[in-house]
């Protein structure tokens, strides 16, 4: 009887060839180093161990960028970016984001968590702006909120800033290596929006008086935080605020998840304040034909008393549609849908 033949995946595969290539670098590297601790740089012995070195190459990582995965990631997220909830397929191709990034830890000497490079649940939906390193204004704001309401600067203080993911992933703790590929010891500093939840760390700017589409750290206990927590490596050029959201004893997960993703560039924040302003013109809408309503019931005796039960009547109807509108802006498919729930909290407050 024939062996029955088994298929390897893709995936699998690709995860073998790694393996194997970061196994022979490794032991290459000790080879090479344990040359130089005794050998002269120009001695045969160090330059062929340097050559080995060398002439290693580094499998492709090819499994994650198949349309396969990019359709069901598509269909997962409803054509939005994980983090900043754009609808990115009418402007920009999808980046298929590595949470843990694959390739190399920024301002580290870690290789990456290359292991997870095929792993479905380190892979999301990007938009480039959240994922890709490019400057972006961003405004120079208070972490607390009751200090953002009475400030009407909005964007007058701002600053260009390099945002995005890249390869940052800053963590606290023991990062995972390749050895124990244990990510247990590591708490995360950005948020993973399919393992936490956001609305416990971030909260949206909703304030009638004054529409503005920010996002800001919410209060957080720090349950996990070390007493002592090194924020001079954690993104300089906002050093202060992450020091300030400390202090208040907002999220820190928060603060830097909104300036590693850029979820206060201005591009954004501008296009979430355009659907607050959709969301307040229909709410005024709903106030006002509320109004009118209560008018037209105390005229019950007058003359075009039908009439006006008739109006009445058109009047319900247009309320119950825009406010089933608004209702569709909430739901998951939807852009900013996060913000729109948030809005839709004190709507009925606002009502009375």
């Amino acid at each position: 009887m024939l062996p029955r033949k088994t298929t390897v995946s893709a995936a699998d595969q690709e995860l073998t060839d790694l393996t194997a290539y970061f196994k022979e670098k490794t032991a290459a590297l000790e080879t090479l180093a344990r040359a130089r601790a005794t050998l002269a740089a120009d001695d045969p012995v160090v330059i062929e161990a340097a050559k080995a070195v060398d002439s290693l190459k580094k499998p492709l990582f090819k499994t994650y960028r198949k349309n396969s995965v990019k359709t069901q990631l598509l269909a997962l997220f409803h054509g939005k970016c994980a983090y900043c909830e754009t609808f990115y397929p009418a402007v920009a191709p999808v980046d298929v984001e590595h949470y843990r990034p694959k390739g190399g830890v920024k301002d580290t000497d870690h290789t990456g968590y290359w292991w997870l490079a095929m792993d479905w649940e380190n892979l999301l939906p990007s938009c480039i702006h959240c994922n890709r390193l490019n400057e972006h204004i961003t405004p120079v704001l208070s972490t607390q909120l009751v200090e953002l309401r009475s400030d009407h600067s909005g964007f007058s203080k701002q600053r260009r800033a390099t945002t995005g993911k890249g390869n940052h992933f800053p963590i606290l703790g023991p990062r995972a290596t390749q050895d124990s590929r244990d990510c247990s010891t590591e708490y995360a500093l950005l948020l993973n929006p399919c393992r936490d939840d956001p609305q416990e760390h971030l909260a949206f700017h909703v304030d009638c008086e004054k529409l503005i589409g920010l996002v800001l750290p919410k209060p957080h206990d720090g349950a996990g935080l070390p007493e002592v927590i090194p924020t001079q490596d954690l993104l300089p050029e906002f050093k202060g605020e992450i020091d300030k959201a400390l202090e208040d004893k907002l999220s820190l997960r928060g603060a830097v998840s909104i300036h590693t993703y850029g979820l206060n560039r201005l591009g954004l924040v501008q296009d979430r304040t355009r659907v607050l302003r959709q969301l307040a013109f229909m709410e005024e809408s709903v106030k006002d034909l509320c109004a009118m309503i209560l008018k037209l019931e105390v005229c019950r005796n007058a003359p075009c008393a039908d009439e006006n039960k008739r109006i009445i009547k058109r009047m319900e109807a247009l309320i119950d549609r825009t406010v089933r509108h608004m209702k569709e802006m909430a739901k998951p498919q939807a852009p900013y849908s996060t913000m729109v729930r948030e809005y839709l909290a004190g709507f009925e407050k606002r009502l009375v």
